[in-house]
């Protein structure tokens, strides 16, 4: 029967997506083998670094995973594994949204004045909109600020500060 899925010869089988149900292949023991990637078949662990076309990422991606193993390769960067790292990422992930957030409520507002057509409700609306982006936008810097003083001068958190 043709097969419409990919395939992986180890040795004298074949072990098959699940799209491609050809499981008299194979022996049990061989299917394992190859499964586990121990194998000639090529399957080993996954290599995330391997699969990114931009050769200035893929060399920031090998030196995050290394051969020690110490990072983590992410859609945001690299991520090492301890405290100060992890803390920082999610911070900056944080303010990312919470910045895009205002962005957003600055274009909504700005629309709404545009279409407003003179209307008094709509144009408080928008101006009430603009003022809540400030101050959404004051309160992420003052927020950047106190865990800035927090985490560094109290807590001593390793990583946190520069």
């Amino acid at each position: 029967s043709p097969n419409t899925g990919s395939s992986s010869t180890i040795s004298s089988c074949s072990i098959t997506t699940p799209e491609i149900r050809n499981a008299g292949e194979c022996s049990d023991e061989e299917r394992e083998k190859g499964e586990s990637g121990n194998g000639s078949s090529g399957m080993g662990n996954f290599d995330i670094c391997k699969q990114i076309p931009d050769a200035e990422l893929k060399g920031k991606c090998t030196t995050c995973t290394g051969s020690d193993n110490t990072g983590i390769w992410t859609a945001v960067g690299c991520i090492r594994a301890d405290a100060g790292s992890i803390v920082q990422a999610i911070m900056t992930v944080g303010l990312t949204v919470a910045g895009g957030v205002a962005l957003l409520m600055f274009l909504a507002a700005s629309f709404m004045l545009s279409t407003s057509q003179g209307e008094p409700k709509r144009t408080s609306d928008a101006k009430e909109m603009v003022t809540s982006a400030i101050i959404g936008l004051i309160f992420i810097v003052f927020s950047v600020a106190i865990l800035q003083f927090i985490g560094v001068d109290i807590l001593k958190i390793p990583g946190f500060g520069g």
